[in-house]
């Protein structure tokens, strides 16, 4: 059922929104992120409204107040109060068993895309999203490929999280994309990092290997912002004593599963760079090692190339 509020309400509203962000140190951009997403809404279209004009909404207007309270006092994620976010071009659900995926993690997709283009033979071999949470990566993958081949891309998303796989598939279905078989071009795995393809261990059947691993070290966790420490995964932040425990294990086992000439492809946090360029280098599995920025200017992904020692 809609409901109707006056704009001059809505002006009011989020006036006082945006003092209270201030007030408890949640980011000013969740008000009209809020408004978008429940009471589609814009901050143009407030702006221009007729102060007595009625604004439809597809809510109680009361829902809305309430889960900004929620989010100012309790630092409850806002996308875990609507249920969804939205990231590159889809709307993905969220609950506290996954991680909300950021604007910043879309880049790793583009970069996956711009060497499909370069070199379409990768198409041939599995890609796998790695600690896969919401499904995001490889959901785009499984979508986004599409335009480049004929045949759809074999795409596999792993997470050692029942909860999380669970939410993965949902988001998968309702973009259209079946897992009701093996021969599917998305397949969910339960399991840690590679386990699920044991037995391809040697085989070199993985043409590209994604993932957006637990990067944090454990004593700068406790310092994230509460929206993110008291309510996101630790399992999907909490990388080890020096951040690279996850890293470290991809570098050490993804040879054994790609082929020769195959991406390792991560997402990492500023400083850390160089550190996983100078493993990868010191292996002699893995060539053509280099970072790219983020939209920040800061290295935020590495990528390499299996050599073929095998």
């Amino acid at each position: 059922m809609t409901a109707v509020v006056k704009a001059i309400v809505l002006r009011e509203w989020r006036r006082m929104a945006l003092a209270q962000a201030q007030q408890y140190g949640v980011e000013l951009a969740g008000v009209d992120w809020l408004l978008r997403e429940l009471a589609n809404l814009d901050r143009l279209q407030l702006h221009l409204a007729q102060p007595q004009a009625e604004i439809p909404l597809p809510c109680p207007w009361e829902t809305i107040a309430e889960r900004w309270q929620q989010h100012c006092q309790q630092q409850v994620p806002l996308q875990y109060l609507v249920g969804w976010t939205t990231w590159r071009k889809l709307r993905l659900k969220v609950a506290p068993g996954v991680l909300i995926p950021r604007p910043e993690t879309e880049l790793m997709v583009d970069l996956a895309l711009q060497i499909l283009q370069q070199e379409p033979e990768l198409a041939a071999g599995h890609w796998v999203d790695l600690g896969a949470g919401s499904g995001a990566i490889a959901i785009a993958i499984a979508l986004e490929t599409a335009s480049f081949t004929q045949v759809p891309i074999r795409v596999h998303g792993v997470d050692c999280s029942p909860a999380a796989l669970m939410i993965a598939a949902e988001n998968a279905r309702s973009h259209g994309l079946s897992d009701a078989s093996q021969t599917s071009s998305l397949t969910w795995h339960l399991g840690s990092w590679f386990e699920p393809f044991a037995p391809w261990y040697g085989q070199g059947k993985m043409s590209v290997m994604l993932s957006n691993p637990p990067y944090i070290p454990t004593v700068e966790v406790e310092h994230l912002a509460a929206t993110v420490r008291d309510y996101e995964p630790a399992l999907a932040l909490d990388g080890g004593s020096d951040g690279l425990q996850a890293l470290d294990h991809l570098i050490q086992m993804a040879p054994d599963y790609l082929c020769p000439g195959g991406v390792w492809l991560v997402e990492t946090m500023a400083g850390q760079s160089e550190i996983l360029k100078t493993k990868l280098a010191a292996t002699g599995r893995y060539d053509r090692i280099c970072s790219y920025p983020d939209l920040a200017g800061i290295d935020r992904f590495v990528l390499a190339r299996i050599v073929n020692h095998r």
